[in-house]
């Protein structure tokens, strides 16, 4: 991709077509939203952590289901505020 580099945050947009997902669009983020990105990311999939560690077999994939939806939760709020 012409314009990115090794460590860019980007954002991916994609639409499901039976196994596979294809890609419709990448944005790279600037400095200041992918700073800010990347420390919303890492806080959600802590607490998802925390939260599936008292269960029996946390699963991956459960874990970064969980992520992803307390990061779109915290990003429709902050737009809110």
């Amino acid at each position: 991709m012409r314009g990115l580099s090794v460590g860019d945050l980007v954002e991916l947009s994609w639409a499901g077509s039976g196994k596979f997902k294809n890609i419709n669009k990448i944005i790279k983020l600037s400095e200041d939203e992918n700073k800010i990105k990347q420390i919303i990311r890492m806080s959600c999939l802590r607490s998802a952590v925390e939260l599936l560690s008292r269960t029996k077999d946390p699963k991956l994939e459960e874990v970064l289901k969980i992520a992803t939806i307390f990061e779109e939760y915290v990003l429709k709020s902050s737009v809110r505020s």
